[in-house]
């Protein structure tokens, strides 16, 4: 597969800054046999060689169970959000990021800065999120519904202090690239249980963020939105700084960009 025609068709260029986000299965659309470990590293590959000189490249690699486990290692904690990230956990040019749930794989000119975030809120204003938001990286997704892989909705909603989530922090072993086992506290920006919000009896249902379907629209009217389909592959490219402007101004002003929903 010609990568590096896609992400020029895209207006992906090499000295960008980008996250990027794949969804594996979406590659079955072009070859039910395909072999999806193959194509992966083929990825990574060209990845590593498109942005080695003046791009910046990172790859969600979140994990959660800090939040249950109260444990994890920061070399061998696999990501929950993809194989694709896990393959990338594996290459030693990418270097994780500090955070125990919400972690970037980081590769390129802007690596080491930004591995010096070690900001334990994962949404804050001073988070690695926050950063990278306001470096205005593109968010590149290789999926066929970007609400499946846009985290950075829940800076916006932490920003403005919406009242169906609330900061929580989790305590546990945290593991360092030098496997130094110590204690450390992280925190992200949860979902209230629905009886918090809306004062009923408690039901153990989580209110859910929801982004309206008319965001892309919006998105693209500022430019800062684009889908393609290229070889029957769904691609959504984000400018992250402008989507947040957009959806901070919408939560502002009722403008019902993003509301909240019991799963």
């Amino acid at each position: 597969m010609d990568f590096e025609k896609i992400f020029k068709d895209i207006n992906i260029k090499q000295e960008d800054n980008i996250c990027l986000t794949v969804d594996l299965l979406n590659f079955i659309n072009i070859d039910k046999n395909v072999d999806l470990k193959k194509i992966s590293l083929h990825l990574v590959g060209f990845l590593k060689e498109y942005f080695s000189n003046g791009g910046s490249l990172i790859i969600p690699a979140f994990n959660w169970d800090f939040c249950k486990t109260n444990f994890y290692h920061k070399k061998y904690s696999k990501s929950k959000v993809g194989a694709f990230s896990n393959i990338v956990l594996n290459d030693k040019s990418f270097s994780r990021s500090d955070h125990a749930i919400y972690s970037f794989m980081v590769y390129g000119l802007l690596k080491d800065e930004l591995l010096n975030n070690k900001c334990v809120d994962a949404f804050s204003k001073n988070s690695f999120i926050a950063e990278i938001i306001e470096k205005k990286f593109k968010h590149v997704l290789f999926t066929k519904d970007l609400r499946d892989g846009y985290f950075a909705v829940h800076y916006s909603e932490q920003y403005i202090g919406v009242d169906y989530r609330y900061i929580k922090t989790f305590e546990g072993d945290y593991v360092d690239q030098d496997n130094n086992k110590l204690k450390r506290s992280f925190s992200m920006f949860v979902r209230k249980d629905e009886s918090k919000k809306w004062l009923i009896k408690k039901t153990n249902r989580k209110v859910n963020t929801v982004i309206c379907d008319s965001f892309e629209q919006k998105l693209s009217v500022q430019n800062a939105y684009n889908y393609y389909n290229i070889n029957s592959i769904p691609i959504h490219v984000i400018d992250l700084n402008k989507a947040n402007k957009l959806l901070i101004d919408s939560l502002k002003n009722n403008k019902c960009l993003i509301f909240p929903r019991y799963k």
